[in-house]
């Protein structure tokens, strides 16, 4: 009896510690630390919405020699973004917001996009239309993601009731 109890006390515990990340009844905002650029995570209570504001990348502001270039490239990525997000519990998410296309803003996109499940991208029309998210059409349509373009109105929301603010219509 007392064997049983205890395997059930652990089992417990153990359930407790893996869902309480991924179903918390606390809301959080996380700002990754990823240097140059922005991406913000929030994560509604009780597991209902994961939003990703912005991707974060590198921006490279002079050409290297081939000697010069590492032989395992850092990727903000593949390093720390999706680590971080997986490590809070993040198995899919809703929306990926883009501020707009400079690739401290964008440029771990892909890599975001193909290790984790995301259902939406919200972006000006102007910010899908930048070559470097154009080249990753085939890959949105592949991973059955949904592109929504977003102008600001009073009834425009992105992610957990965050209203539009600009650009405004033309």
């Amino acid at each position: 009896r007392k064997p049983f109890s205890m395997l059930l006390i652990g089992i417990v515990l153990i359930f407790t510690g893996i869902m309480s990340e991924r179903h918390s009844p606390i809301g959080k905002v996380v700002m990754l630390d990823i240097g140059q650029g922005d991406a913000f995570l929030i994560k509604e209570p009780w597991g209902k919405g994961n939003y990703l504001i912005d991707t974060g990348g590198l921006s490279r502001w002079k050409e290297t020699e081939e000697w010069a270039e590492p032989e395992s490239p850092y990727s903000i990525g593949k390093d720390v973004v999706v680590p971080s997000i997986k490590a809070l519990g993040v198995k899919k998410l809703d929306q990926i917001i883009l501020t707009h296309a400079d690739t401290d803003h964008v440029g771990a996109l892909e890599e975001i996009v193909k290790e984790i499940k995301t259902k939406e991208i919200i972006a000006t029309p102007e910010t899908f239309l930048d070559p470097s998210l154009k080249t990753l059409w085939p890959l949105f349509v592949s991973q059955h993601v949904e592109l929504s373009p977003i102008h600001y109105s009073k009834s425009n929301k992105a992610g957990p009731n965050l209203h539009i603010l600009y650009p405004f219509s033309s």
